[in-house]
């Protein structure tokens, strides 16, 4: 059985590798040859535009000079025939020409009359031009462009005619001018990057215009360049199709030429083939490495194939041990869809039955346990209070009525024997009086919290029982009290009384939380139809757990206390229609807010 699940194992691996592999070269030979056509035609329309534009700025370049000179042709015509002033008139002509290094002007018989510089200065008359093409040409076509040259001083030229008259018969002679091409360099330099070169070729295959100018001056010629070859054949005037050939730099590179009008000349660009295919070696890098990611996972895919058919039986073996030691909890997914698909459905069947019985029961026992904490915690709460309320009655008679006379009795022994007592013994009688006055305290929050009273509801000012509450407290002198009232001084239907003692009990809760002095802010604000009061402290804070059992009745974490004073507070707030929040940080402080309704201004102006 193992060495067949072996031999499986080595065929549908086999048989993976070799359809992903056929699957990937395919797709990945489509991609790169589409690709490379589309990064080719794109670079050749790019590279079409550029060499369509430099070519129709060289033919401008050509055709202004020789409108110029046609136009100051046809003027001449009208003007008297005069040497000298002919002369001067085409010295005004020149120094307005930028790039013409001379001008001559022919008879109509073919005879220099004079060829000066562009600084008036005489170069040459007297000669005859009878049988050359700048002087024929002119003269019968009415204009003349020569061929590419090298003057005298070693600088690539063009010579340019004009005929002075509008037909042969009517012809006063011609006009020449002479251009440096050097202007030229400046039309490609523009245009030239480290991405491409541009240079321009005569219809001979001359070099008119090339970055390295000492081409220009050898008059390197690169006719056997496949895009210069078309500039000088015939095919110059159908559309270039782009070349891929070695240029004069031995450079591979990708050439695309456009002809220049009138000329016969050629602007050719030349991009580098290397960097033109930048991103189709990029893109054949991520072929590799996907194709080997893809083929390493082909690998793992097609050896756990033939195991994967043995894992819906093993899970249905292992499942039925889980089962048999308890574990209910088990669910067998398979998707085979045959016999062993059924079995383990009936499987799940029979574990969700099981569970079905055995987890009715265990929430029954939890919800039976949780309602039977519940009402004991509640009977013991129960029996907590109806023992305070008997023994509020006790504690208020027994209790309070001895507090008073110890009171007076301390108080009248202070006033009959005054100036008697040492201080240490008049120390002890502060402290019993204080002590009297926490006894008192006490048994006044076990009776309210036993009778809880109605507030005797009356229109006050809530910052008036704040001020009254805040002078009777005599504050510790490490202890910074700040206080902030709203402007407006809102009203309220409250028991002054009981919102006082609200006021007070948090008050001294906060003074006590700052054993080691700290800071209390008092501040009033309010919003709509409620105003609130905060009071914030620096003590030491109260923890998280206990943050929510702090209105508790007889909860308490001092060491002195009966639990019941934010509890009184809460129920005094509430019967307000108010509410009573808290906010704590461990170490940082609380803040304590109370939230009262107002009276609206509207119905407080009308009750005045």
């Amino acid at each position: 059985m193992v060495r067949v699940r072996r031999r499986l194992e080595k065929k549908f691996t086999l048989f993976f590798l070799v359809f992903m592999f056929l699957c990937i070269g395919a797709t990945a030979g489509i991609a790169i040859d589409i690709s490379v056509r589309m990064l080719m035609k794109l670079t050749y329309e790019s590279l079409s535009l550029h060499s369509e534009k430099v070519a129709s700025d060289v033919t401008r370049e050509i055709v202004m000079k020789l409108s110029s000179l046609s136009n100051f042709a046809k003027v001449q015509l009208f003007l008297p025939v005069n040497t000298d002033e002919m002369r001067e008139r085409f010295f005004q002509f020149l120094i307005i020409q930028p790039y013409i290094t001379k001008g001559q002007y022919i008879d109509r018989n073919g005879q220099e009359v004079f060829e000066i510089s562009q600084s008036n200065r005489l170069l040459a008359k007297g000669r005859d031009f009878s049988r050359h093409s700048r002087f024929i040409i002119a003269n019968v076509n009415g204009t003349y462009i020569s061929p590419v040259y090298t003057n005298e001083h070693g600088k690539r030229s063009l010579l340019l005619s004009c005929r002075v008259g509008n037909s042969l018969e009517n012809s006063r002679g011609v006009i020449v001018i002479e251009i440096s091409l050097v202007h030229l360099l400046r039309l490609i330099e523009e245009e030239n990057t480290q991405e491409r070169i541009i240079f321009i070729v005569d219809n001979r295959g001359d070099v008119v215009a090339y970055p390295n100018y000492s081409w220009v001056l050898k008059r390197r010629n690169l006719s056997e360049i496949p895009t210069v070859q078309e500039v000088v054949s015939e095919t110059a005037r159908s559309a270039s199709r782009g070349h891929v050939y070695t240029s004069a730099d031995g450079i591979r590179v990708f050439g695309v030429r456009a002809l220049v009008p009138y000329l016969g000349w050629g602007v050719v660009i030349e991009q580098p083939y290397v960097f033109i295919m930048q991103p189709i070696v990029s893109m054949i890098r991520w072929i590799v490495a996907i194709s080997f990611t893809v083929s390493l996972s082909g690998v793992i895919v097609g050896v756990a194939f033939v195991r994967r058919k043995m894992r819906p039986l093993r899970i249905l073996h292992d499942s039925a041990e889980k089962i048999q030691g308890g574990d209910l909890n088990i669910v067998i997914k398979t998707k085979t869809g045959d016999e062993i698909e059924d079995l383990a459905n009936a499987f799940n069947a029979m574990t969700a039955r099981l569970r079905e019985v055995y987890g009715g029961l265990e929430t029954k026992i939890v919800e039976r346990t949780r309602q039977l904490e519940e009402t004991r915690e509640r009977l013991i709460f129960s029996e907590r209070l109806a023992t305070i309320g008997k023994l509020a009655g006790i504690v208020g008679h027994e209790l309070r009525n001895p507090l008073a006379i110890m009171k007076n009795s301390i108080y009248y022994l202070n006033m009959l024997e005054i100036g008697k007592f040492s201080e240490e013994a008049k120390e002890q009688l502060d402290l019993i009086e204080k002590e009297i006055d926490n006894s008192t305290q006490i048994i006044s929050d076990i009776l309210d919290f036993a009778r809880e009273k109605e507030p005797h509801l009356a229109r006050a000012s809530v910052h008036i029982i704040l001020k009254s509450v805040l002078d009777k407290i005599t504050f510790p002198r490490d202890v910074t009290v700040k206080t902030s009232f709203a402007a407006a001084g809102h009203e309220s239907m409250v028991d002054a009384v009981l919102i006082g003692r609200v006021f007070y009990n948090l008050i001294t809760n906060a003074l006590q939380a700052m054993t080691g002095g700290g800071a209390l802010s008092i501040s009033t604000a309010s919003a709509g139809a409620m105003v609130s009061v905060a009071f914030k402290d620096s003590g030491c804070g109260i923890s998280p757990e206990n943050l929510h059992k702090i209105f508790e009745p007889l909860f308490s974490t001092k060491a002195k206390g009966t639990g019941l004073g934010l509890t009184i507070c809460k129920s005094i707030i509430e019967r307000h229609g108010g509410r009573l929040d808290v906010e704590s940080i461990v170490n940082i402080g609380t803040t304590f807010t109370v939230t009262l309704p107002v009276i609206p201004k509207e119905i407080a102006a009308d009750k005045r």
